[in-house]
Protein backbone atom coordinates (compact mmCIF):
# COMPACT_ATOMS: atom_id res chain seq x y z
CA UNK A 1 0.00 0.00 0.00
CA UNK A 2 0.98 3.39 -0.23
CA UNK A 3 2.29 5.10 2.31
CA UNK A 4 0.35 8.20 2.02
CA UNK A 5 -2.89 6.76 0.94
CA UNK A 6 -4.10 7.24 4.04
CA UNK A 7 -3.60 10.78 4.20
CA UNK A 8 -6.14 11.46 0.66
CA UNK A 9 -9.40 12.46 1.33
CA UNK A 10 -12.37 10.64 0.23
CA UNK A 11 -12.48 12.88 -3.41
CA UNK A 12 -8.41 11.94 -3.69
CA UNK A 13 -8.82 8.19 -3.26
CA UNK A 14 -12.09 7.97 -5.23
CA UNK A 15 -9.81 9.55 -8.09
CA UNK A 16 -7.32 7.09 -7.47
CA UNK A 17 -9.90 4.52 -8.02
CA UNK A 18 -10.88 5.50 -11.01
CA UNK A 19 -7.47 4.93 -11.85
CA UNK A 20 -7.39 1.15 -11.06
CA UNK A 21 -5.27 1.67 -7.55
CA UNK A 22 -6.19 -1.04 -5.50
CA UNK A 23 -4.29 0.84 -2.54
CA UNK A 24 -7.09 3.63 -2.82
CA UNK A 25 -9.75 0.87 -2.60
CA UNK A 26 -8.16 -0.64 0.29
CA UNK A 27 -8.07 2.62 2.02
CA UNK A 28 -11.99 2.96 1.08
CA UNK A 29 -12.70 -0.31 2.73
CA UNK A 30 -10.31 0.07 5.63
CA UNK A 31 -12.02 3.93 6.90
CA UNK A 32 -15.77 2.79 6.31
CA UNK A 33 -16.54 -1.52 6.25
CA UNK A 34 -16.74 -1.07 9.80
CA UNK A 35 -18.55 1.64 10.56
CA UNK A 36 -20.87 0.59 7.49
CA UNK A 37 -21.21 -2.65 9.19
CA UNK A 38 -22.44 -1.19 12.84
CA UNK A 39 -24.75 0.68 10.89
CA UNK A 40 -26.71 -2.15 9.05
CA UNK A 41 -26.15 -4.47 12.11
CA UNK A 42 -27.43 -2.04 14.53
CA UNK A 43 -30.53 -2.08 11.93
CA UNK A 44 -31.08 -5.96 10.84
CA UNK A 45 -29.37 -7.66 14.06
CA UNK A 46 -27.92 -10.47 11.93
CA UNK A 47 -24.44 -11.06 11.56
CA UNK A 48 -24.22 -12.96 8.33
CA UNK A 49 -26.78 -10.68 6.38
CA UNK A 50 -24.92 -7.74 7.84
CA UNK A 51 -21.54 -8.95 6.21
CA UNK A 52 -23.27 -10.37 3.49
CA UNK A 53 -24.62 -6.39 2.56
CA UNK A 54 -21.05 -5.13 3.28
CA UNK A 55 -19.21 -7.22 1.14
CA UNK A 56 -22.27 -6.36 -1.68
CA UNK A 57 -21.61 -2.48 -1.42
CA UNK A 58 -18.01 -3.12 -1.66
CA UNK A 59 -17.57 -5.46 -4.42
CA UNK A 60 -20.38 -2.81 -6.25
CA UNK A 61 -18.11 0.23 -5.78
CA UNK A 62 -15.04 -2.41 -7.20
CA UNK A 63 -16.83 -3.07 -10.16
CA UNK A 64 -18.03 0.23 -10.75
CA UNK A 65 -15.03 1.90 -10.29
CA UNK A 66 -14.19 3.34 -14.05
CA UNK A 67 -17.43 4.66 -14.19
CA UNK A 68 -18.37 5.61 -10.45
CA UNK A 69 -19.38 9.49 -10.31
CA UNK A 70 -20.35 10.23 -6.74
CA UNK A 71 -21.35 13.47 -6.58
CA UNK A 72 -22.11 13.83 -3.05
CA UNK A 73 -19.65 12.70 -0.40
CA UNK A 74 -17.93 9.01 -0.48
CA UNK A 75 -19.49 8.36 3.07
CA UNK A 76 -23.12 9.39 2.32
CA UNK A 77 -22.47 6.98 -0.93
CA UNK A 78 -21.71 4.15 1.11
CA UNK A 79 -24.14 4.77 3.52
CA UNK A 80 -26.79 4.94 1.02
CA UNK A 81 -25.82 1.48 -0.84
CA UNK A 82 -26.36 -0.29 2.88
CA UNK A 83 -29.52 1.24 3.47
CA UNK A 84 -30.74 0.11 -0.62
CA UNK A 85 -29.48 -3.60 0.77
CA UNK A 86 -30.94 -3.55 4.43
CA UNK A 87 -34.44 -2.26 2.37
CA UNK A 88 -33.79 -5.14 0.16
CA UNK A 89 -33.15 -7.51 3.16
CA UNK A 90 -36.59 -6.27 4.61
CA UNK A 91 -38.59 -6.36 1.69
CA UNK A 92 -37.32 -10.26 1.26
CA UNK A 93 -38.41 -10.78 4.87
CA UNK A 94 -41.74 -9.46 4.50
CA UNK A 95 -42.14 -11.99 1.25
CA UNK A 96 -40.72 -14.43 3.24
CA UNK A 97 -42.82 -13.81 5.89
CA UNK A 98 -45.78 -13.36 3.83
CA UNK A 99 -45.36 -16.36 2.58
CA UNK A 100 -45.34 -18.15 5.38
CA UNK A 101 -48.14 -16.84 6.94
CA UNK A 102 -50.11 -17.71 3.89
CA UNK A 103 -48.50 -21.78 3.80
CA UNK A 104 -49.52 -21.72 7.76
CA UNK A 105 -53.09 -20.42 6.95
CA UNK A 106 -53.54 -23.13 4.21
CA UNK A 107 -52.15 -25.49 6.80
CA UNK A 108 -55.05 -24.34 9.63
CA UNK A 109 -57.60 -24.54 6.98
CA UNK A 110 -56.04 -28.09 5.75
CA UNK A 111 -56.63 -28.98 9.49
CA UNK A 112 -60.27 -28.22 9.73
CA UNK A 113 -60.92 -29.17 6.42
CA UNK A 114 -59.41 -32.54 6.89
CA UNK A 115 -61.17 -33.69 10.43
CA UNK A 116 -64.45 -32.78 8.57
CA UNK A 117 -63.84 -34.90 5.36
CA UNK A 118 -62.76 -37.94 7.57
CA UNK A 119 -65.99 -37.81 9.53
CA UNK A 120 -67.87 -37.50 6.02
CA UNK A 121 -65.72 -40.17 4.41
CA UNK A 122 -66.50 -42.60 7.57
CA UNK A 123 -70.28 -41.36 7.73
CA UNK A 124 -70.08 -42.93 3.71
CA UNK A 125 -68.50 -46.12 4.79
CA UNK A 126 -71.00 -46.86 7.29
CA UNK A 127 -74.03 -46.25 5.05
CA UNK A 128 -72.07 -48.50 2.61
CA UNK A 129 -71.92 -51.01 4.65
CA UNK A 130 -75.49 -50.80 5.68
CA UNK A 131 -76.78 -51.11 2.69
CA UNK A 132 -74.21 -54.23 2.00
CA UNK A 133 -75.72 -55.75 5.10
CA UNK A 134 -79.17 -55.85 3.98
CA UNK A 135 -78.53 -57.52 0.53
CA UNK A 136 -79.58 -61.22 0.78
CA UNK A 137 -77.40 -63.68 2.84
CA UNK A 138 -75.62 -65.41 -0.11
CA UNK A 139 -75.02 -62.59 -1.99
CA UNK A 140 -73.55 -60.33 0.66
CA UNK A 141 -71.02 -63.49 1.77
CA UNK A 142 -70.04 -63.55 -2.13
CA UNK A 143 -69.66 -59.53 -2.38
CA UNK A 144 -68.01 -59.43 1.22
CA UNK A 145 -65.71 -62.26 0.27
CA UNK A 146 -64.41 -60.73 -3.31
CA UNK A 147 -64.64 -56.91 -2.13
CA UNK A 148 -63.37 -57.48 1.65
CA UNK A 149 -61.01 -60.29 1.86
CA UNK A 150 -59.56 -60.06 -1.76
CA UNK A 151 -60.11 -62.89 -2.94
CA UNK A 152 -60.78 -64.12 -7.02
CA UNK A 153 -63.79 -65.59 -8.09
CA UNK A 154 -61.94 -68.97 -8.93
CA UNK A 155 -61.39 -69.07 -4.71
CA UNK A 156 -64.99 -68.36 -3.79
CA UNK A 157 -66.43 -70.59 -5.86
CA UNK A 158 -64.35 -73.46 -4.17
CA UNK A 159 -65.01 -71.77 -0.98
CA UNK A 160 -69.05 -71.78 -1.37
CA UNK A 161 -69.18 -75.10 -3.55
CA UNK A 162 -70.51 -72.47 -6.34
CA UNK A 163 -69.53 -71.99 -9.69
CA UNK A 164 -67.53 -69.32 -10.89
CA UNK A 165 -70.39 -67.97 -13.20
CA UNK A 166 -72.71 -67.91 -10.21
CA UNK A 167 -70.18 -65.68 -7.86
CA UNK A 168 -69.73 -63.70 -11.20
CA UNK A 169 -73.42 -63.47 -11.42
CA UNK A 170 -74.18 -62.74 -7.17
CA UNK A 171 -71.21 -60.13 -7.29
CA UNK A 172 -73.09 -58.36 -9.91
CA UNK A 173 -76.11 -58.13 -9.00
CA UNK A 174 -75.04 -57.13 -5.73
CA UNK A 175 -73.16 -54.15 -7.31
CA UNK A 176 -76.19 -53.33 -9.20
CA UNK A 177 -78.58 -53.37 -6.20
CA UNK A 178 -75.44 -50.93 -4.20
CA UNK A 179 -75.38 -48.33 -6.99
CA UNK A 180 -79.05 -48.01 -7.48
CA UNK A 181 -79.44 -47.45 -3.58
CA UNK A 182 -76.18 -45.64 -3.49
CA UNK A 183 -77.42 -43.07 -6.12
CA UNK A 184 -80.44 -41.94 -4.68
CA UNK A 185 -78.67 -41.67 -1.35
CA UNK A 186 -76.09 -39.40 -3.33
CA UNK A 187 -78.36 -37.40 -5.40
CA UNK A 188 -80.59 -36.71 -2.12
CA UNK A 189 -77.12 -35.55 -0.51
CA UNK A 190 -76.18 -33.36 -3.20
CA UNK A 191 -79.43 -31.81 -3.19
CA UNK A 192 -79.80 -30.90 0.01
CA UNK A 193 -76.06 -29.52 0.10
CA UNK A 194 -76.32 -27.38 -2.92
CA UNK A 195 -80.18 -26.05 -2.12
Amino acid sequence: MMPTCNLYTDSELMDLLKEDNADAFTEIYRRYAKLLYQHAFSILKDRDETKEIIQEVFTSLWNKRMNCDIEASLSGYLYMAVRYQVLKIYAHRRVRRDHLAVCKDSLHVYDTVLPDYLIRERQLQHIIDREIDQLPKKMRQVFNMSRKEHLSYKEIAHQLALSEGTVKTQIRNALKILRCRLDAFLYTLLIFFFL
